[in-house]
């Protein structure tokens, strides 16, 4: 089982995280969905804007 940051970090597509230590191995599969939505969306919104952007 992943956690809600390594799912996170699985969707966007930046690493494979490695396996969590327990207790933090667990989580409702709702979250873990939100956590891939999350994922998901945050890649869309960088793939939208250009290499080196920095907002001011």
């Amino acid at each position: 089982m992943k956690t809600f940051r390594t799912l996170r970090i699985a969707a966007v597509g930046y690493m494979k995280a490695g396996p969590v230590r327990p207790p933090y191995h667990v989580i409702p599969d709702a979250y873990a969905e939100g956590a891939r939505e999350n994922g998901r969306r945050w890649r869309a919104i960088s793939d939208e804007l250009p290499a080196g952007a920095v907002a001011s």
